[in-house]
């Protein structure tokens, strides 16, 4: 998610360029130009060497995309927690202030509609219980209205934009035509569950890494910083030689799968001007039709994550047409009439109010991360005295 409002002036997208950014994220972004031009050429590309290198050269200058590195935080005995907070405007940079006295904290943005911020935590497995009495301080203080689940699962859809309309050069939402499509996508998501129980597909076993030396957690804090970074210029930075950083890249990074995907970010301003960027809770009276509009959706519009939470909603975090807010609205109010969702929540994020972190690098040690619940406490507690006087 690009955190701050550009210049970047609007680009019209060409087929050639999705093929390119899927590319970028199925081999990854430090893929050789030789042999990722072989590679596209089996994915659909239609052009030169030359023509790859224009296209990917001229997407960068004009700031069209960024690449994200997602590390599969399962391996780090690490859970996510999503959070919503409720407070009065005048206490939300309070409120921001408290929680970045907490190392795990992942993201947070600031919204305008409902719940007005929205944050999301990696805490270690066994830490829960210890997280929970930090959301019950803030709660019980008076400061704000605490919401939490737990993130079951973390998905990071790649490009399709099937709404993305090449001519006009920007997204067109056509959420009747969406409706329409979620039966055929019931049947497929019903097939797809029959064909794997039918084969009795087991469930991934994840084995958690036991211990990252230095150079590790270097290597990986660079590439959650930027994904795009070459050997060179990490090397540079960490006045080492390249040499060392492919060692430990090679032997002790991909052997673990400690990189989930890498993920590419699309910036808005170049699919259209007026856009708005909304988290999206949408919870299902049926695990089908809620399959079914996380499928379709993610394929439609630009969709930054899709969390499965621990009450049997998904939380969407997407970047859409401002005038598809309301025909996106109308089509959660026709399934909640038609008895299909049970609920849904629409607030709209402030770009320039959001703030990504890398995992907590910090509290890693002896091979694990360790939450430190009490000098976390002991902070807030001394930050928020003074505050909870005033209240």
């Amino acid at each position: 998610m690009l955190s701050e409002k550009t210049e970047t002036k609007k680009v019209k997208l060409k087929p050639d360029d999705i093929i390119i950014l899927r590319g970028l994220e199925k081999y990854g972004p430090r893929e050789g130009f030789i042999k990722l031009k072989q590679k596209l050429n089996e994915e659909g590309f239609n052009g030169s060497y030359n023509k790859l290198i224009y296209r990917i050269s001229k997407m960068i200058k004009n700031r069209v995309f960024l690449v994200k590195t997602i590390l599969d935080i399962r391996k780090f005995d690490l859970m996510g927690v999503q959070v919503k907070f409720k407070t009065p405007i005048k206490r939300i940079n309070t409120l921001i202030e408290l929680l970045r006295l907490n190392p795990t904290l992942a993201y947070y943005a600031r919204s305008y509609t409902g719940s007005n911020l929205f944050s999301s935590f990696y805490i270690p497995n066994d830490s829960y219980l210890e997280f929970r009495a930090f959301l019950d301080f803030i709660r019980n203080s008076g400061l704000a209205e605490v919401e939490s689940q737990i993130v079951e699962e973390n998905i990071y859809p790649s490009i399709v934009l099937e709404w993305y309309d090449f001519k006009r050069g920007e997204l067109i939402c056509r959420f009747e035509e969406f409706k329409n499509e979620i039966p055929r996508l019931i049947e497929e998501v019903s097939k797809a569950k029959e064909n794997q129980e039918n084969n009795e597909k087991k469930e991934e076993k994840i084995i958690r890494v036991e211990f990252l030396d230095n150079w590790d957690i270097k290597i990986l804090e660079s590439l959650e910083i930027n994904a795009m970074s070459s050997l060179t210029e990490m090397a540079n930075k960490m006045n080492t030689a390249p040499a060392l950083l492919k060692y430990h890249i090679d032997e002790h990074i991909e052997p673990k799968n400690l990189i989930y995907k890498f993920f590419v970010n699309l910036n808005p301003e170049v699919l259209y001007k007026d856009n708005v960027y909304v988290n999206l809770n949408v919870k299902f009276k049926d695990e089908a039709w809620q399959k079914a509009f996380v499928e379709g959706i993610k394929n439609k519009l630009l969709v930054f994550s899709i969390r499965k939470l621990s009450d049997d909603s998904a939380s969407i975090k997407l970047n859409l047409p401002y005038n598809g807010i309301i025909p996106l609205q109308r089509l959660l109010w026709e399934y909640i009439e038609e008895d299909i969702l049970e609920n849904f929540e629409l607030n709209t994020l402030d770009p320039r109010y959001s703030m990504s972190y890398t995992l907590p690098w910090e509290i890693y040690k002896n091979g694990r991360f360790e939450y430190p619940h009490e000098k976390i406490m002991r902070e807030v507690e001394e930050r928020l005295t003074p505050v909870i006087r005033k209240l």
